[in-house]
C-alpha cells in the first residue's frame, strides 16, 4: 500500500523566536524559545496550553537554550512528565509539564550546563557541562567537560556520580536503549576536534572515538532493533551499530561495529578504526535531526529523510529557517522555525480501488484467478510495480463498462503496467470459459 505525505503549518501566535520542539504525545508539543519560556502547545485546536517562564536570553549573549528533553512516558502519570533543559549557565532547568514553576539545579563542579539527556528508563538524567572560552581572562571559573549523572529521590533530583572526560565542553549526550550506555561528545578548546567518549552501566568510559569536529548538536544511537524480528511481528533489540552526530558540516554516522570496540584500555584510536559509515553535508543553516522509535529513519532540519544506511528515501517539503525537528507519535514528524512557524508533516496510505484484493498468496484463491494469474505472468514476468490501482481501475472501466470490477482489479494487481485493452480482454476471456 502507497503513502501521501500531507504537511500543515500553524502560526505560533505568543511563541516568539522558537529553538527547540518535543512531542509529548501525537497532538501535544512542547516548545522553547529564546524569550526563555517552555511551553505546551496543542497541535489539534492550534493553541497554547501552558506556557512557564525559566529564564531571559539576550539575543547577543551567545547563550541560549540547548538540548531539550523529556522523561520517558511510561515514568510519568499523565500530565506529570518531566523536561529539561541546558541553559548554557551553572544549573540546569526542569519543569514538571503542566506545572505553574520551573526548577533551577545548580551542578556540583559549578560548570556550565551544555547539555542534558534521560535515561530512556526515566531513572537519571545526565548533564553535559563546558564551555569555550576564547579568552584567558574569562570570568568563568571552570573550563573542563565534566558529566553529572543525577537520579531521583521520591520526586527531588540529587546528584549521584560525576565524571571528568577529554576537552573543555560536553556538547552533546544521548543514552543507548536499555539505559546502559552513555555516548558523549566533547570538543577541544581549539574546536577543530574531539572526543566520543563511551560509558559503561558502571559509569566507567571504555572507548574514545576521536573526531574531526566540536560544538555538535545532536548524537544518537542508531539500528538497535533485530529487522527479521520485526518482520515477525516481534520487538527485539540488539547492540547499536551506529552512531549519528549532526555538526558544523553536516551530519555523519560512525560505525561501533569490530572487534576492537569493546577492549580498548582507555586508549584513543584515530576515526579509521571507527570508518564513518556516510556523511551529507548541511544544506540548513542549522543541522539538527531526530530518529524513528525503531532508530532506522533519520529526519533532517533540510528536509531530507533517510534510512539509517544513509540513502535518502524523500525530501519533505523544507521549512525555512528550520531549527528543531521532532518525530510525532503515531507516525509523521513535527518541525519549528526561528520564524515562529511549526509545521506536520505526516504520510497517508492511499486506500485501494473498493473491490480491490490483493491475490499474491495461492491460499483460498479461486480456479479462475489463478489461471488469470498464470497467464498475466506469462506476459509479464514476476514484476510488480507500484502505480495508483484505483485511478487504473477507473480508466479500465470508464473505457469498458462492460467488465467486472472484481476481476479488472485482479488483472491489474498481477499486471499494473498492461493496457486497458488487454486487461479487458483477459477479464472477459475468464468470463468467457470459465
Amino acid at each position: 500500500m502507497s503513502e501521501k505525505l500531507n504537511f500543515r503549518d500553524i502560526n505560533l501566535e505568543g511563541i516568539r523566536s522558537p529553538c527547540g520542539i518535543k512531542m509529548i504525545d501525537a497532538n501535544t508539543a512542547i516548545i522553547s524559545d529564546w524569550d526563555g519560556y517552555l511551553t505546551t502547545f496543542d497541535l489539534v485546536c492550534n493553541k497554547i496550553i501552558n506556557q512557564v517562564y525559566m529564564h531571559k536570553y539576550p539575543l547577543d549573549s551567545g547563550h541560549y537554550p540547548r538540548s531539550l528533553c523529556l522523561q520517558a512516558n511510561e515514568q510519568g502519570k499523565s500530565g506529570e512528565l518531566l523536561c529539561a533543559i541546558a541553559p548554557q549557565y551553572s544549573r540546569f532547568i526542569t519543569w514538571r509539564v503542566g506545572g505553574e514553576n520551573c526548577e533551577h539545579h545548580s551542578t556540583q563542579t559549578g560548570g556550565l550546563v551544555r547539555s542534558v539527556a534521560f535515561s530512556p528508563s526515566g531513572k537519571y538524567l545526565a548533564a553535559g557541562l563546558g564551555f569555550y572560552s576564547l579568552s584567558h581572562q574569562s570570568n568563568y571559573r571552570v573550563h573542563r567537560a565534566d558529566l553529572e549523572i543525577w537520579g531521583f529521590e521520591g520526586e527531588k533530583l540529587r546528584c549521584y556520580n560525576v565524571l571528568s572526560l577529554p576537552g573543555i565542553s560536553v556538547d552533546a549526550i544521548c543514552w543507548r536503549y536499555d539505559s546502559k550506555e552513555i555516548a558523549c561528545l566533547t570538543g577541544f578548546r581549539h574546536q577543530r576536534g574531539g572526543v566520543i567518549t563511551l560509558i559503561d552501566e558502571n559509569l566507567r568510559p571504555y572507548a574514545f572515538i576521536e573526531v574531526l569536529y566540536s560544538m555538535a548538536s545532536n548524537i544518537s544511537y542508531m539500528d538497535y532493533f533485530d529487522k527479521d524480528a520485526l518482520k515477525d511481528g516481534f520487538t527485539e533489540y540488539v547492540e547499536p551499530k551506529n552512531l549519528v552526530v549532526s555538526h558544523s558540516t553536516g551530519v555523519e554516522a560512525i560505525s561501533l561495529e569490530g572487534d576492537d570496540c569493546h577492549d580498548l584500555d582507555l586508549t584513543y584510536l584515530p576515526n579509521k578504526d571507527y570508518r564513518t559509515q556516510w556523511l551529507l553535508k548541511n544544506e540548513n543553516k542549522i543541522p539538527d535531526f531526530t530518529c524513528n522509535p525503531l532508530g532506522d529513519r533519520i529526519l533532517l532540519t533540510d528536509g531530507r529523510l533517510l534510512l539509517s544506511n544513509g540513502r535518502i528515501i524523500t525530501r519533505l517539503p523544507l521549512l525555512e529557517d528550520c531549527i528543531s525537528v521532532a518525530y510525532r507519535p503515531g507516525g509523521g514528524y513535527v518541525g519549528v522555525s526561528k520564524k515562529g512557524i511549526l509545521r506536520c508533516w505526516k504520510f497517508e496510505k492511499i486506500k485501494p480501488a473498493k473491490g480491490y484484493q490483493p491475490i499474491f498468496l495461492k491460499e483460498n484463491r479461486p480456479e479462475v484467478v489463478n489461471r488469470l494469474v498464470a497467464l498475466m505472468r506469462q506476459r509479464q514476468g514476476e514484476r510488480y510495480i507500484e502505480v495508483d490501482f484505483e485511478q487504473r481501475l477507473r480508466e479500465v472501466l470508464a473505457e469498458y463498462p462492460d467488465i467486472d470490477r472484481e476481476m479488472a482489479a485482479m488483472a491489474l494487481t498481477v499486471s499494473p503496467k498492461a493496457s486497458t485493452s488487454y486487461i479487458a480482454f483477459l477479464c472477459k476471456w475468464v468470463a468467457r470459459n470459465h
